[in-house]
């Protein structure tokens, strides 16, 4: 995804780069430069140059615009890299639906939390016939 980021900005740079757009970002070029630096900070540690990629970018379109691309005001960051960088825990459904596979798959006898299930289905339920070993439904985790 990344690469589909920063291809887009290398395919296009000719025209970010004439004095007509000094400080403007063209559209075609809002998601991916957009991208490039909201990631930055959160990337910085496994990817250096991101950081001075960002600041190239933020020095090219100005530090309101990177200051909206940083915080998303703008809603231009693709929403897919988004989501694959943003940490969510799971939610306590989806863990004791994991726990009861993994015992289940295992054998060991294993007594779910209620409060987490009430009113769910879970593949480990004896409503489902389930006698062992993962049935593989359930999603992969974030």
């Amino acid at each position: 995804m990344m690469c589909l980021c920063f291809s887009t900005i290398a395919a296009t740079i000719t025209l970010a780069i004439t004095p007509h757009f000094t400080r403007f970002c063209d559209e075609s070029l809002a998601t991916p430069v957009c991208t490039i630096i909201w990631i930055a900070p959160r990337m910085q540690n496994d990817i250096a140059e991101f950081k001075a990629i960002s600041d190239q970018l933020a020095h090219k379109f100005g530090k309101d615009f990177a200051q909206q691309a940083r915080n998303n005001t703008n809603g231009a960051v693709d929403p897919r890299i988004k989501n694959k960088i943003t940490m969510q825990q799971p939610s306590p459904v989806l863990v004791e639906q994991y726990l009861i596979e993994i015992a289940a798959a295992h054998n060991i006898p294993f007594e779910p939390k209620q409060e987490y299930l009430m009113g769910e289905d879970y593949l480990g339920s004896s409503s489902h016939g389930s006698s062992g070993g993962g049935s593989g439904d359930l999603p992969a985790p974030a």
